[in-house]
C-alpha cells in the first residue's frame, strides 16, 4: 500500500438544503474526513423546443443519465405519465443530453367494427359502451379511457400517449356494471401515420406521430423549488 493510500469508510449523503448527493470518505483508522465527491452536477444540453427551435438548456447529470432539472433557476420537470398523481411522477431522462429524439405518440385509436358475439345481450346490454386499456412493454397499465356510453362504432378515442416503453398492448372492452366484456387485444406497431388493427372481436385503426414529448404540459409539470 502506497503512502498516499488510506483505508476508508464510504458513505452516500443526500441533503435537501443545500440540494445535493455526495459520496463521502472517512478514514477508517482515525475517523477523520478525507474527501467528498458530488454525484450530481449541472451541465448544458441541447433541446428542440416547440416555438424557439434548438436551444441550450441546463440539465442535471445523475446516476449515468441526464434529467430535466435546472439548478440555477430551481426548476424541476416531471413526467406525470398522463395522470394527475404527483406522487407517481418521474423525471424526464436522456442518455446523451441532446433532447432531439422524436418519441412516438399514440394520438388516437378508432374502432370501426365490432362483433356482437362478445358483448351483446338483447335485455341488459343492447348497445355497446366501448373503452380501452393500454399496457406498456413491462405489462403496466398506463391508460384506461372513458367508455363511450351506448355508442355503436365508429368510436374514436383521443389518447395522446408517449410510447417510450414498447411494445404496447391495447385491449378492447365493453363496460358493464358487474363485469366488463373483453373484446380482444392488439399490439401497437412503430410506424408513423394511420395503422390498421384487427382483434377477435373488433377492428379499426390507430394514429401514431413522432415529436418531442417532454416539453408538453399535458405530460409533465414544473416544480419551482
Amino acid at each position: 500500500m502506497s503512502d498516499f493510500s488510506r483505508l476508508c469508510w464510504k458513505f452516500t449523503i443526500t441533503t435537501k438544503n443545500p440540494y445535493g448527493e455526495w459520496d463521502c470518505y472517512i478514514d477508517a483508522h482515525t475517523g477523520t474526513f478525507v474527501n467528498k465527491i458530488s454525484k450530481i452536477y449541472s451541465v448544458s444540453g441541447t433541446a428542440n423546443t416547440m416555438y424557439s427551435g434548438s436551444q441550450a438548456i441546463e440539465t442535471e447529470y445523475y446516476n449515468g443519465s441526464y434529467r430535466l432539472r435546472d439548478a440555477t433557476r430551481n426548476i424541476e420537470t416531471y413526467n406525470l405519465h398522463n395522470g394527475t398523481d404527483y406522487g407517481t411522477a418521474t423525471y424526464f431522462t436522456d442518455n446523451d443530453n441532446n433532447w432531439i429524439e422524436q418519441t412516438p405518440i399514440l394520438k388516437t385509436v378508432t374502432i370501426n367494427n365490432i362483433s356482437n358475439i362478445w358483448w351483446y345481450n338483447s335485455i341488459v346490454d343492447p348497445e355497446p359502451d366501448l373503452f380501452l386499456k393500454i399496457f406498456d412493454g413491462n405489462s403496466n397499465l398506463v391508460l384506461t379511457t372513458l367508455h363511450k356510453v351506448d355508442e355503436f362504432p365508429p368510436n374514436t378515442f383521443d389518447v395522446y400517449l408517449p410510447l417510450s416503453t414498447p411494445p404496447y398492448t391495447v385491449e378492447v372492452y365493453d363496460y358493464d356494471p358487474i363485469s366488463d366484456d373483453y373484446g380482444g387485444s392488439f399490439i401497437l406497431g412503430s410506424l408513423s401515420g394511420v395503422n390498421n388493427f384487427s382483434t377477435t372481436g373488433s377492428s379499426g385503426s390507430y394514429n401514431i406521430e413522432k415529436k418531442q414529448s417532454w416539453f408538453r404540459c399535458t405530460l409533465g409539470y414544473r416544480k419551482n423549488l
